[in-house]
């Protein structure tokens, strides 16, 4: 009997993963895609999750497959419950154009993969010309009988469940387009800082990017509209004195090396002041303060670094 999975969420980035392991993997799988643009057969030989153009934004999935000789490009969107951005699916063509220019592929589609009910009630997946749903995926896994494929259908069931239940936030369109850049920046820019916040749809309120940190249960907070790049300590809030002794023990001064220590209500964080951002502004008008941002969370992350993660820890009993 197959070990029932228990999942407490699934975002987009795993079901990226997920959907990219059965296209290296099984032939099946890719012609559920293939039959949507009439190629009967075709051996993939690349796959690259979020390939990001710095201008265009970000492909969820890229397949590169062969085809009597010729790459061809399969550029996949994949939604669960966030709202399809506005010219999103514009912007696919775009970069599949550039990937043909680039000499990546001869020629390219463009795939949404969602639930139903996100395909049926979001008007801008309507513009995708090849929908798949996560129902006919969850069908194949169905299908099959080992054990891997059973976890694999378990997983896509939560994700459609989740779409089903899910509150959808108002979009602000201005600020989810300055997230897509932030994100494609980072990733061209900084490909080494550990950006945890995923993109897609963002509210009016969606101004503070999350970083992960090697220290597990620490995590780095951009608060763009303070001004604020803040390491956070977890359950230190009421013993700032004794963290602030732990910290300069392994790191020194605190002033010297440029950071602050606050209490952040339960917690405290140790902090380096940066431009104040409004993710309400197109990009292009703060590049100059958005690269000063991110020499700010390198620099804490570089400080991060210096700690060691046992001691911390313990101490903040994480």
């Amino acid at each position: 009997m197959n070990p029932i999975c228990k999942f407490s969420d699934v975002l987009e980035k795993n079901m990226d993963l997920l959907f990219l392991e059965e296209f290296a993997s099984s032939p099946d799988f890719l012609k559920m895609f293939l039959s949507k643009i009439y190629i009967e057969s075709a051996k993939v030989i690349e796959i690259e999750q979020s390939k990001v153009h710095s201008e265009f934004g970000e492909s969820d999935m890229t397949v590169i497959v062969e085809v009597n000789g010729k790459k061809h490009g399969l550029l996949i969107e994949d939604k669960i419950d966030a709202i399809a951005m506005p010219e999103q699916y514009e912007r696919y063509v775009i970069r599949g154009n550039i990937g043909i220019e680039n000499g990546d592929y001869e020629s390219f589609d463009v795939f949404i993969v969602a639930p139903e009910k996100y395909l049926n009630d979001n008007i801008e997946a309507h513009k995708y010309p090849n929908q798949i749903k996560y129902e006919d995926c969850a069908d194949y896994f169905r299908k099959q009988t080992d054990p891997r494929s059973f976890y694999k259908l378990q997983q896509i069931e939560f994700a459609i469940n989740k779409q089903k239940n899910s509150y959808q936030a108002i979009e602000h369109a201005a600020v989810t387009d300055f997230w897509e850049r932030y994100i494609a920046y980072q990733k061209e820019h900084y490909p080494h800082l550990w950006l945890s916040t995923s993109g897609g749809s963002k509210g009016s309120r969606a101004s503070w990017p999350r970083y992960r940190v090697h220290i597990k249960g620490l995590y780095m907070l951009h608060k763009s509209e303070f001004g604020f790049i803040d390491l956070t300590f977890p359950n230190c809030g009421e013993r700032t004195v004794e963290l602030k002794g732990v910290l300069e023990k392994h790191l020194g001064d605190l002033t010297e090396i440029g950071v602050s220590l606050h209490q952040t209500k339960k917690s405290a964080a140790l902090r380096v002041v940066v431009p104040v951002l409004d993710f309400k502004q197109p990009f292009e008008k703060v590049a100059v303060e958005v690269a000063k941002c991110f020499e700010g969370i390198e620099k804490l992350t570089a400080i991060s670094e210096r700690l060691p993660s046992d001691e911390i820890i313990s101490f903040c009993q994480i």
